[in-house]
């Protein structure tokens, strides 16, 4: 039979791995769970009612509780329990592993382990399960001692080895191993997270740099100890991290021996502690504060159980009316108190155990200097069966309750006498408010309207209820909410004790009222605003009055007259406007101190005061005199002036009113030089009025109708200066049109009053017409003698005649002439055989019957200026034809010629040009025999800009290559040159189907 392998059990969870940690009821409060832990060293505690597990409380539960609640006195542990508890109740089969696993996968420190009938037996937490790692090698020195097989042994240590690395790695604790003297040879994964340190910087006694300075010899001392007592090393220290960090650690060490019990070095583990600790100093801190908090009262805190012991005095003062602590802790209420006393205390006592409720009751004791003193006491149940009382002192209150009432007395007598103080003078309010002359409210701090008078109502048409419903906004005028506001605030705010402003109301019509606005706030006794108190005064008439008084200013601001006011004793200028200060020159502080004096120089203070005078002796209303002004540049011009005496608050004052007349000097200067224009004008000139009737005649009109300069003009008409015969004429035609505002131009008679004789006239009569209406307001006339005209038309027209009739002589004999030489070359040609030459005569022939023709033209047109020259070119061309035999039907002639007319040096010129393109299109363009019909057109047009266009074409042979115009020796083509530039026009010369000649020349 084998023996029984002793690594079997080693790895099942036994009694030996559970530790057994306090337990504790659901009211138990978490400051007592935190001593009882401290006191019994223990990580958690159960809860338990009735021996039946209800749950787990650890560290870290507690630390998050109180990070979140404050008050730990009054937490109870229930408040803490973590709602991830694991409870074992089969263990047998468990193995380490597994545990490790639940603690690994939940984040677990501790898991509980529980009876069948769910009673606590204990707990399974990490620092449980080193107890196995630690002896896990000295196990393996005596699997090597009892088996002497090595496949097993090795089998063995190799699952003891994996199960230990496992254990090791996934361990929620740091691990360490060193050698004898302390030098460290292993740490696992967790201890380098908690240190901050890697493998290799722990290793020998490096761990020792990471070690707080403060704990380090502290450390060094304990170690040393426990290496010279052989006890396992247990101390609390800190790490600090690279970055800074505190790490509080639980530091646990016990020797590793060897097979033969020698000492080879040390095993041990660090647990993270920093949440505890800090748990504790926040307790600390927070006991501390509050028992320096109940140390300050002023009030006896007692303690009692559940019998109504004194267990715990605490007071700040003097113990009344007890002598010392001595005197009460450990007795009962009926052993200190009076037993009237003592039964109201127990009762209390009761009470507060039975209803968990605050229990109040006040009794009076005679201490120990024989004074009778009131106290008062406050009875509350704290939940573990105790009950705390605080008696506090209340002698004073009760001596300040009695002056109080006293007081309270006299104050009611005094507010009687305030209350018809008040009542009377509400009523003096009231009548005021209602009989008051102008509008007055009372407004709420939301600006509604609490109260308003009769007045107000009348001012604004709103009955009372009406008006009691609306703000003061809903009321002003649009464009002053804004200002209306502002003030307002400021009331409000304290900022402005009162505050006036003008502004405009609405009526319930519609109507704008103005009013002057006056406010003030009215405070309550503590001080704060209640309400502000408004009057309200119509200022409707005075704003009329005022925009008035600003529009009679502004006009005379405005005005174009120079306006000012001036003192009646020192005659200095008070007011001046705009007009007066541009028309000067001056500034306004300038003219303020100067007088009249100043700027019309040609008076003196004696005619000033002699022009006044009948001004202040109210003999006239009215100043009025015209005189000259100086600028502030030296210059002068004309004014007409005017003063008037104003009284203003019993002051005597001077208004003067300018005007400035330099337009009328010029226009009376004007008219002057008018009329004597007019007066000695040599023309008839006359006015009537609209009935015709004469109101002014000058000196020549007089003149030429023989009419008396002293006859009175005004009885005469215009008519009556007409021949009989064209006074029928004057009614109809030309007194119908000029009432028609008409003017009327023409020639007419008049009569010589004294001779009757006839006056050949040339009238010009119109009507004069008011410039805005276009009224007529008179006729006149001007009127000019032709009898001088007349008779040198006659003669000019006879001597006129007479030189037409030379003229046409004139012309008809060069006509004459001219065909008298052209009648030699027809008779000289009959004698000469040479064809070039008899070309030549034939030439010259031609162009002497091109002029002959103008001036047989002249001669028989009725005007001798202009020739008409479409008739010439039809006339010239149809002669040339002649000339040259042309046969009709074998040359075409066309005509595009326009309606013109050209003067005599022109026709001249331009009929010699004609003639010579012509007689070259005719002789040189359609060589003989010809085998198609020819074609020559001629174009005469008007041209933009006064320019004539003179075109001849022909459909011939053209012009013949490199022709130059200004070296041929051709007489024609030279002769046209010369006179293109006679008529300084522009010749072209080119191909287009035959010859083209286009001549633009001015028309003169």
């Amino acid at each position: 039979m084998q023996p029984q392998n002793p690594l079997k059990n080693l790895f099942w969870l036994t009694q030996v791995l559970l530790i057994y940690p306090p337990t504790v009821t659901p009211e138990t409060p978490i400051t007592e769970v935190i001593k009882l832990m401290h006191q019994e060293g223990s990580s958690c505690v159960f809860v338990s009612q009735k021996e039946q597990f209800i749950g787990l409380v650890s560290e870290r539960d507690i630390i998050r509780c109180l990070a979140t609640k404050s008050n730990p006195q009054k937490i109870p542990v229930t408040s803490a329990l973590n709602k991830k508890v694991i409870a074992l109740k089969d263990i047998t089969q468990l193995k380490i592993d597994q545990v490790i696993h639940l603690l690994l996968e939940y984040h677990l420190s501790h898991i509980a382990v529980l009876k069948p009938n769910n009673q606590p037996l204990g707990v399974l937490t990490a620092e449980s399960l080193l107890t196995v790692i630690l002896g896990l090698q000295h196990q393996v020195t005596q699997l090597e001692a009892q088996h002497q097989e090595r496949g097993r042994i090795a089998a063995a240590l190799r699952d003891v080895e994996e199960r230990y690395a496992t254990l090791v790695s996934a361990a929620p604790v740091g691990i360490f191993r060193t050698d004898v003297e302390g030098h460290c040879l292993y740490v696992n994964e967790r201890w380098c997270q908690i240190t901050g340190l890697s493998r290799t910087e722990a290793m020998g006694m490096g761990w020792l740099i990471r070690v707080h300075s403060d704990d380090r010899e502290r450390i060094t001392r304990q170690w040393y100890r426990s290496t010279q007592t052989h006890l396992p090393f247990r101390s609390e220290y800190r790490f600090q991290h690279k970055d800074g960090t505190l790490i509080w650690v639980l530091g646990e060490a016990v020797e590793e021996r060897s097979n033969d019990g020698k000492l080879i070095g040390y095993i041990g583990t660090v647990t993270d502690i920093s949440d505890r600790i800090q748990a504790e100093e926040a307790l600390a801190k927070s006991e501390a504060t509050n028992r320096a908090l109940l140390h300050a009262l002023p009030d006896m805190l007692l303690r009692h159980n559940r019998q109504g012991t004194y267990i715990d005095l605490i007071s700040s003062g003097e113990l009344k009316p007890f002598a010392s602590p001595k005197e009460l802790i450990g007795k009962l209420p009926e052993e200190v108190l009076p037993s009237k006393v003592a039964k109201i205390a127990n009762q209390a006592i009761q009470d507060a155990l039975r209803t968990n409720e605050l229990q109040t009751y006040e009794y009076q004791l005679q201490g120990t200097d024989h004074h009778w003193c009131d106290y008062e006491a406050r009875v509350v149940s704290t939940g573990n069966g105790e009950v705390l009382s605080i008696v506090r002192d209340i002698s004073d209150r009760k001596a300040a309750e009695a002056a109080l009432q006293q007081l309270n007395a006299q104050l009611e007598a005094r507010v009687e006498q305030r209350t018809l103080a008040l009542t009377e003078s509400e009523e003096r309010f009231r009548k005021i408010f209602e009989e008051s002359p102008i509008g007055m409210a009372l407004v709420g701090l939301d600006y509604h309207f609490l109260k308003v008078n009769t007045v107000l109502c009348q001012m604004l048409g709103y009955s009372e209820s009406e008006l009691l419903e609306l703000t003061f906004a809903e009321i002003t005028h649009p464009e002053d909410i804004d200002n209306s506001f502002d003030p307002a605030t400021q009331i409000f705010e304290e900022t402005h004790t009162r505050s006036q402003v003008e502004k405009r109301y609405l009526k319930k019509n519609g109507e704008i009222v103005w009013v002057n606005l006056t406010s003030c706030i009215i405070h309550q006794a503590n001080g704060q605003p209640l309400y502000t108190l408004s009057l309200i005064e119509d200022i409707s008439e005075k704003k009329k009055a005022e925009e008035e008084r600003m529009r009679f200013l502004n006009v005379i601001e405005a005005s174009l007259n120079e306006i000012h006011i001036f003192d009646a004793q020192t005659f200095k200028f008070q007011y001046i406007n705009q007009r007066t200060l541009y028309n000067l020159g001056y500034t306004r502080e300038q003219m303020k101190q100067m007088t009249p004096l100043d700027i019309k120089t040609e008076l003196n203070r004696q005619q000033l005061v002699d022009l006044l005078s009948p001004l202040v002796e109210k003999k006239q209303e009215e100043v009025v005199f015209q005189t000259f002004q100086r600028r502030a540049n030296g210059n002068y011009y004309p004014v007409e002036v005017h003063w008037q005496l104003i009284e203003q608050q019993g002051e005597h004052l001077f208004l003067s009113v300018i005007l400035d007349i330099s337009d009328r000097y010029t226009a009376q200067a004007e008219r002057q030089k008018l009329v004597a224009l007019v007066e000695n004008s040599t023309d008839f000139i006359a006015m009537t009025t609209v009935e015709g009737r004469m109101t002014y005649l000058n000196k020549a009109g007089r003149k030429l109708v023989g009419f008396d300069e002293k006859g009175d003009l005004t009885k005469k008409f215009l008519e009556d200066f007409y021949l009989g015969y064209d006074c029928s004429f004057f009614q109809q035609e030309i007194m119908s049109k000029l009432i028609r505002g008409e003017p009327w131009q023409g020639e007419s008679r008049l009569r010589h009053v004294a001779s009757g004789a006839s006056i050949a006239v040339l009238q010009s009569l119109f009507p004069i017409k008011e410039p805005q209406t276009g009224k007529i307001l008179a006729f006149a006339g001007i009127i000019r003698d032709l009898t001088e005209r007349k008779r040198a038309e006659v003669q000019l027209k006879t001597s006129l005649e007479q030189k037409e009739l030379l003229l046409k002589e004139v012309h008809h004999r060069v006509k004459n002439n001219l065909q008298v030489i052209s009648s030699l070359f027809s008779l000289q040609s009959q004698y000469i055989q040479d064809p070039q030459i008899l070309s030549i005569l034939e030439d010259s022939q031609n162009r002497i019957s091109s002029m002959a023709l103008i001036h047989e033209k002249l001669y028989h047109s009725e005007n001798l200026a202009k020739i008409d020259f479409k008739d010439y070119i039809k006339t010239l061309v149809q002669y040339l034809f002649t000339s040259y035999n042309i046969n009709p039907e074998l040359i075409h002639l066309n005509f595009n010629v326009q309606d013109i007319s050209l003067n005599l040096d022109q026709a001249i010129s331009c009929g010699l040009l004609l003639n010579e393109l012509v007689s070259n299109s005719l002789k040189h363009a359609f060589p003989r025999p010809m085998n198609r019909q020819g074609t020559i057109t001629i174009d005469f047009t008007p041209l933009q800009e006064q320019q004539l266009c003179l075109r001849v074409e022909d459909n011939g042979i053209g012009l013949p290559e490199g022709l130059n115009v200004k070296s041929t020796p051709s007489l024609g083509l030279r002769l046209v040159r010369a006179l293109t530039r006679q008529l300084k026009g522009k010749l072209e010369m080119y191909n287009n189907k035959g010859a083209v000649f286009e001549l633009v020349f001015p028309q003169a």
